[in-house]
């Protein structure tokens, strides 16, 4: 065989090359030629599935926002019908775990019915005097999520 076709071309990507829209048009292009092979490093394939989890996350959050966000809304409008708990009502328990990044990038496929602590509130107080944890303690644990 001439020289020219024993040349190989090797192809390394990043996980920055991979998210963008043309990367998986291209790399089926490359796929095409001869003599090409693409190369994904296994911290690429970490950082991928890390993202992965992230965006699940991230998806479950916004479900919960929605779903506190109507409860405040019914808290309002509906006074009549719908009751959060109080303090006062509430009977001594183990403490709810409080839902976190971390938990859920454990391995964790969803949020339970029971994940949120409802105590404290009554229906006059604000459903954000409810909410546990704070948006800097979500990011501090998806901060020390990605680094594991």
């Amino acid at each position: 065989m001439p020289e020219r076709e024993k040349k190989k071309w090797y192809f390394v990507v990043d996980v920055g090359f991979l998210l963008t829209k043309e990367s998986k048009k291209s790399l089926q292009l490359l796929e095409s030629i001869t003599g090409t092979q693409l190369i994904i490093p296994r911290i690429v394939i970490r950082e991928l599935d890390r993202l992965k989890r992230c965006q699940e996350i991230l998806s479950h959050l916004t479900k919960a926002y929605s779903i506190l966000q109507w409860i405040e809304e019914c808290m309002v409008k509906s006074s009549w019908w719908i009751h959060v708990q109080s303090t006062s009502e509430t009977f001594p328990a183990a403490p709810t775990p409080q839902v976190t990044p971390r938990s859920l990038c454990d391995g964790s496929t969803g949020i339970s019915t029971t994940s949120f602590n409802l105590t404290g509130v009554s229906t006059n107080g604000s459903l954000m005097e409810i909410v546990s944890p704070t948006t800097e303690e979500h990011i501090l644990d998806i901060l020390v999520c990605s680094r594991e």
